[in-house]
């Protein structure tokens, strides 16, 4: 969303909300880790179907910004009497994954870095990691894996 400048002539800047980062990512951390505590004791099936869900996240959109740390908690309660406890040990429907902790930190650090993995050179932390499995299992098809017993 752009904002006018209040000089005339002057360019128009793209909206950029002063985020109090700790405040933001604190409270993000705060709610993860009440999900995951929670999962022992909270039933399996999610309490809200579809049509709860679509009532409660597809809310009008506001007509101007909103604080990114209202949204957040918005967004957590909206969205959880619908969620699915798949991450707890008792889970048996079908493979999900992904979700443990150094994945989820893993996720977030390269979210917040935003980087073009497509392009390695707007970025080449993003583009290398995303490379290296087909470079790892091609070379061990070329029997050069290194980790592996007769590799050379």
């Amino acid at each position: 969303m752009r904002q006018k400048s209040d000089r005339p002539g002057a360019p128009r800047r793209a909206y950029r909300e002063r985020v109090d980062h700790d405040d933001v990512l604190g409270a993000t951390t705060r709610i993860a880790a009440q999900w995951l505590d929670s999962l022992d004791e909270r039933p399996i099936a999610a309490r809200a179907g579809l049509t709860e869900l679509r009532e409660r996240l597809g809310v009008p959109l506001p007509d101007g910004p909103v604080p990114a740390l209202e949204v957040i908690e918005q967004l957590a309660e909206a969205a959880g009497p619908g969620l699915l406890a798949s991450p707890s040990g008792r889970f048996f429907g079908f493979v999900i994954g992904g979700g443990v902790p150094a994945a989820v930190a893993a996720d977030w650090l390269t979210t917040v870095w935003d980087q073009n993995a497509g392009l390695g050179r707007f970025g080449a932390s993003g583009s290398v990691p995303s490379r290296l499995p087909a470079r790892r299992a091609g070379a061990a098809q070329r029997g050069l894996d290194r980790r592996r017993p007769g590799g050379s």
